[in-house]
């Protein structure tokens, strides 16, 4: 029997609960406050929505991005004394609709503003989102790589691709740091998202970004519709997470940790 969905956690409390760091608490983006009001412009672009999601990039000495900063100092921290340090993390939900790959793209973007050269995975293979944030190209990507049809290496958009057709706001393009950003994207829906996420190529392909990139953040789906995030976990060096306050009932997010943790993924908070 689920909790109530009013039964909400603080930070203490999910702390205490899974028995997990909380790594960063991200505000709610009030896009008209953020962001209509610096570019009144684009309060008609269609596009808006989806600027909401780069708010790191759009309104930069906000609060909001500020918490992402803090998030990724967290992380940074989150493998000292560890024999190998965190390259690889992905990051997934208990649900949908959690703010995951929003968190995720401002992430990157503030890593890659701090001089790390960032690569972003698009592994949602279902519903994948990244390619509308940046503006780019959903394929040739992770689908091409994994099946053998293209080296990984002529799937890396980068920020001459990034942005180059539907954003409208030059000043948002001058932003330092946004060269060490590159995004491969998931390409087409495949009919078997999960047996192509436990292939040895998505393995391999994992292991080869890793040598190449200073770190590498992976947008997975939500952990309990799917085993993708299961099966994708074990692969890499740690997995974050996220969680929306008042989103999902606790023992839903409860079992989206236990999950994750008994196949073997290092749960970093």
């Amino acid at each position: 029997i689920e909790d109530n969905l009013s039964d909400d956690l603080s930070d203490e409390d999910v702390e205490e609960y899974l028995e997990l760091p909380v790594l960063g608490i991200i505000p709610h983006i009030d896009i008209e406050e953020m962001i209509v009001e610096k570019f009144p412009h684009l309060e008609k672009d269609p596009h808006l929505h989806y600027y909401s999601r780069l708010i790191s990039l759009f309104a930069p000495k906000t609060p909001v991005s500020e918490s992402y900063r803090t998030l990724r100092t967290n992380l940074s921290f989150s493998g000292v004394g560890q024999e190998k340090p965190i390259k690889t993390l992905a990051f997934t939900s208990s649900s949908l609709q959690e703010g995951k790959s929003t968190t995720l793209c401002n992430l990157a973007i503030v890593t890659a503003q701090m001089g790390k050269r960032t690569l972003l995975i698009g592994c949602n293979l279902r519903r994948p989102s990244l390619y509308k944030s940046f503006g780019i190209k959903r394929s040739p990507g992770l689908t091409d790589i994994i099946l053998g049809s293209m080296p990984w290496e002529d799937c890396v958009q980068g920020i001459t691709d990034i942005m180059v057709g539907s954003f409208g706001v030059p000043e948002v393009l001058t932003a330092s740091g946004l060269d060490n950003l590159y995004v491969i994207e998931s390409g087409q829906t495949p009919p078997n998202p999960s047996e192509l996420l436990a292939s040895p190529q998505m393995e391999k392909f994992i292991q080869e970004v890793s040598e190449e990139f200073d770190l590498v953040y992976i947008d997975l789906p939500p952990t309990l519709p799917v085993t993708d995030s299961s099966i994708l976990g074990p692969k890499v060096d740690g997995v974050v997470l996220t969680y929306q306050v008042g989103r999902v009932p606790r023992n839903a997010l409860k079992r989206a940790k236990d999950q994750l943790q008994q196949v073997g993924s290092n749960m970093v908070g």
